[in-house]
């Protein structure tokens, strides 16, 4: 089991390049302001970093930066260290292809959702597996994240998994370089 957050190591352009376009993609999707909880935020906390000061942001990750007061170190698929009903908006970039209990993940995700709040979750498709494994094996990108994935999601897998928690208003659709991330959102 890994012990460290995206971007506490050295990163690739090309893994940057990704990060960009993601983070690009959902901020689009923020609106204006709220409180927001970014759930394997990144050693950093890159797209709380991004936000302006019209949002509360909170992130969770397996290490997090001490400097950083608004994160908090922990895993995303066990109970979260906030109250019921806390945010408007809970993001998961890239991370539920990571955890062990994504069911789990989402139901806490849900939990901590005020009711009409947004999810936004975005992580590599079915189709990108062979991509992403190449240019891992060729060290264009981090082999250890790719190698760390547990599981590919097609829209209909996601969008399933989603409705099981009653979730209104699910979208899922094909995002990024080649079309080969899923972006997903969805109301509580």
């Amino acid at each position: 089991m890994r012990h460290q957050a995206f971007g506490e190591t050295k990163r690739s352009i090309l893994d940057k390049i990704i990060a960009f376009v993601r983070l690009a993609k959902v901020q689009s999707a923020l609106g204006s302001g709220g409180a927001i909880l970014d759930l394997g935020c990144g050693y950093n906390g890159d797209l709380l970093s991004e936000l302006g000061s019209n949002f509360e942001t909170h992130g969770v990750d397996l290490s997090v930066n001490p400097k950083k007061k608004n994160l908090v170190k922990g895993r995303v698929d066990q109970v979260l260290p906030f109250a019921d009903e806390s945010f408007e908006i809970v993001t998961a970039l890239a991370i539920i292809e990571h955890v062990n209990d994504p069911a789990m993940m989402i139901k806490e995700a849900v939990r901590v959702l005020k009711p009409g709040g947004r999810v936004i979750i975005t992580t590599p498709s079915a189709l990108g597996r062979i991509p992403l494994e190449v240019m891992a094996r060729i060290g264009l990108i981090s082999r250890t994240e790719i190698d760390d994935h547990k599981r590919y999601y097609t829209r209909a897998s996601l969008k399933a998994l989603l409705k099981q928690f009653r979730l209104r208003e699910v979208e899922v659709q094909h995002f990024g370089i080649m079309w080969l991330n899923l972006f997903a959102k969805a109301k509580k």
